[in-house]
């Protein structure tokens, strides 16, 4: 999955784009383990900055997974994993 830290400066504009079209997607990190504590989905990796929405994450704990759209101001927000959305994933070139 897509961890923001390998991307650089250039994942802001792969955010805009993809919103303009998809309302946002899926990022790979989610606190499914222990609530409040974010890590990337594969490596386990915790979280090496953050990139939140206002009041985000909001604290319930049926919003385990993270996503980035436009409702979040094209910043992250938790939400139930339940829910469908696009995905972004990692691969190397």
């Amino acid at each position: 999955m897509l961890t923001y830290h390998f991307i650089g400066m250039g994942f802001h504009y792969i955010v805009l784009y993809l919103d303009f079209f998809f309302a946002g997607f899926w990022i790979g990190l989610n606190d499914r383990d222990h609530e409040g504590d974010f890590r990337w989905v594969g490596s386990g990796q915790s979280l090496s900055w953050e990139n939140w929405g206002n009041v985000e994450p909001n604290g319930a704990q049926i919003e385990d997974c993270v996503v980035v759209s436009q409702k979040h101001g094209d910043r992250w927000g938790d939400n139930e994993c339940s829910k469908t959305w696009y995905y972004v994933c990692e691969y190397l070139l």
